[in-house]
């Protein structure tokens, strides 16, 4: 399987590994998927990144997508 923390939990479950050993090891590879998620992300320039704090911005931006997507869908 290639789905994060279930090689590491059946490992522990056949007594393969000790359960903190398991939870280092899906820590870390939860990690490492999460960046290459993000460097995968980042080579796609049409994703506007925001920060949480900036709702006023975000808002906005959803405005501005949803009034062209409707617009668009409507011609």
């Amino acid at each position: 399987m290639q789905t994060v923390g279930y090689a590491e939990i059946f490992d522990y479950l056949d007594r393969k590994l000790s359960l903190e050993k398991a939870a280092e090891l899906i820590k870390k590879n939860t990690r490492q998927y999460a960046k290459r998620q993000m460097t995968w992300f980042k080579k796609d320039k049409e994703i506007k990144w925001f920060s949480p704090s900036q709702f006023t911005q975000i808002e906005s931006y959803l405005i501005s997508i949803t009034a062209t997507d409707f617009t668009d869908e409507h011609r």
